[in-house]
């Protein structure tokens, strides 16, 4: 049984008028979102991070929350 998922619900600023800008605005989102992900799994990495997942870890969890403490 697999119970991963990966999902992304991706923002525009405003409504675009065109499919150029749509498509530039699209990238241009995923591009900030991918940086963030870069950010995160930058802090995730570090061992004391992954030290403190590692003991509160239970198998029960279906899904983690990561946010900055």
């Amino acid at each position: 049984m697999q119970i991963e998922r990966i999902s992304a619900d991706i923002t525009l600023k405003h409504k675009p008028r065109t499919g150029t800008q749509a498509y530039n605005m699209l990238i241009e989102s995923l591009k900030a979102e991918i940086q963030e992900k870069q950010e995160i799994l930058s802090h995730l990495t570090q061992d004391k991070v992954k030290q403190k997942f590692i003991e509160n870890w239970n198998p029960t969890t279906r899904s983690v929350n990561i946010y900055d403490m």
